[in-house]
């Protein structure tokens, strides 16, 4: 496991992927992790809610950004990228490896249209190359 940064991007049961990273590096110490999760409602769907906010808590979790469509707030995972570019360009600057888990249809191609968008094909594919873009997408 790379003492790398990762973002880690997911919805709905894709958080079951992307938890299973994150037990890895919290157990090999690396800190340096941003999770980005949606869903649609918090009061029901926020999966695993109680071990992630304890890994916000004890810093195990660098950032956490959570879209709940029912709050009101019309934001997904995709438009965290786009919001946040600034900060996105920095962990990039880090070789921060991105790891999806979610639809294909949703997530996928929302996550793939945003970092297209910011960086272009080309570094999508380089990124892709050398194993900083990964997705699991069903």
């Amino acid at each position: 496991s790379s003492n790398c940064p990762m973002i880690l991007i997911g919805a709905g049961s894709g958080i079951a992927g992307l938890r299973a990273h994150m037990k890895e590096r919290i157990a090999a110490g690396h800190h340096r992790n941003w999770l980005i999760f949606g869903e649609r409602d918090e009061q029901i769907d926020y999966l695993f809610g109680e071990e992630i906010e304890e890994w916000r808590k004890t810093g195990m979790l660098e950032r956490l950004d959570l879209c709940f469509m029912k709050d009101g707030v019309q934001r997904k995972v995709q438009d965290v990228l786009r919001d946040e570019e600034a900060q996105l360009q920095r962990w990039l600057d880090d070789d921060t490896t991105i790891y999806i888990s979610g639809s294909h249809s949703h997530i996928g191609v929302g996550v793939d249209e945003a970092i297209t968008c910011l960086y272009g094909d080309d570094t999508v594919k380089l990124l892709t190359a050398n194993n900083q873009y990964r997705k699991d997408v069903y």
